[in-house]
């Protein structure tokens, strides 16, 4: 697939309040990124950023990305109602997993990193399994800790 669109949230300011209407647009065969703000209608109004693949920094994890291109940083996130959800527990990362794997936000990582982008990014099954390390990690704590307590005892 030559070019790549997604339409996503574009965060402008430093809040939430600031989201707009976005497209990405992944052009691999000229290998260019753009990101631009869209009206109701769809219509591109204004240019964010527009530079060869190659000298565009992403960092983020989930659906959300952060950009970095010529010193201008621009945060985008590809399913808000999955960056809602993930913040319930368990079954919300796994519920913002799914929509996460629907959300578009792999294909343009993927393509970033074939078109030479700095790819920084924590994938949802990265995250959940530092979730499950830490979960395992506090029970084999804490039985050790029994465990010693009961030898002690002794």
């Amino acid at each position: 697939m030559p070019v790549i669109t997604k339409t996503v949230q574009l965060y402008d300011g430093f809040t939430l309040l600031s989201a707009a209407t976005g497209v990405i647009d992944v052009d691999e065969d000229r290998q260019v990124f753009m990101l631009s703000k869209i009206d109701n209608a769809g219509n591109r109004i204004e240019t964010v950023l527009n530079a060869p693949i190659n000298q565009v920094v992403v960092r983020g994890q989930a659906t959300r990305l952060r950009f970095l291109v010529g010193g201008v940083r621009k945060m985008v996130d590809f399913s808000l109602g999955s960056t809602l959800v993930q913040g319930f527990g368990l079954a919300g990362e796994i519920v913002g997993g799914s929509m996460n794997s629907k959300s578009g936000v792999n294909q343009v990582v993927a393509a970033l990193r074939k078109g030479g982008a700095q790819v920084h990014y924590w994938s949802y099954w990265k995250r959940v399994g530092l979730i499950w390390l830490i979960v395992i990690g506090f029970f084999v704590v804490i039985f050790a800790v029994i465990a010693l307590a009961a030898l002690a005892s002794r």
